[in-house]
């Protein structure tokens, strides 16, 4: 029973992690794209989205400044891309290259820049 409860929980952490699994609109904003993509788990990027707490690792403050001044938009953009994982950390955070354009990937770098500031 612990064993199964343990995976519905990983399944709908995973599920809302990622928000919506078909291609976004091409003329989604960022704000919208962050809503539908990332809340989930960064909520208005403070790392407290609904499912944050269901999640073995916290889910990264965004506008936390000595991440923001840590980190290059290309490490931003590759983590959303490729996910967590290839960079030692978070296997939870989901990669988006299937799922959103280079463009969108791009407008969600400078919105969490944004929301950083």
């Amino acid at each position: 029973m612990k064993k199964a409860l343990s995976l519905l929980c990983f399944c709908v952490a995973m599920a809302g992690c990622g928000g919506s699994y078909r291609q976004s609109a091409p003329g989604s904003s960022p704000e919208e794209l962050f809503r539908l993509h990332c809340s989930g788990c960064h909520g208005n990027g403070n790392g407290d989205g609904h499912i944050a707490g269901t999640l073995k690792v916290r889910p990264r403050n965004l506008k936390f400044r000595e991440w923001q001044q840590s980190v290059s938009d290309r490490h931003i953009t590759d983590v959303i891309t490729n996910g967590g994982k290839p960079y030692k950390l978070s296997e939870e955070m989901p990669g988006f290259r299937d799922k959103l354009t280079e463009s969108q990937i791009h407008q969600l770098t400078q919105y969490i820049r944004r929301i950083g500031r």
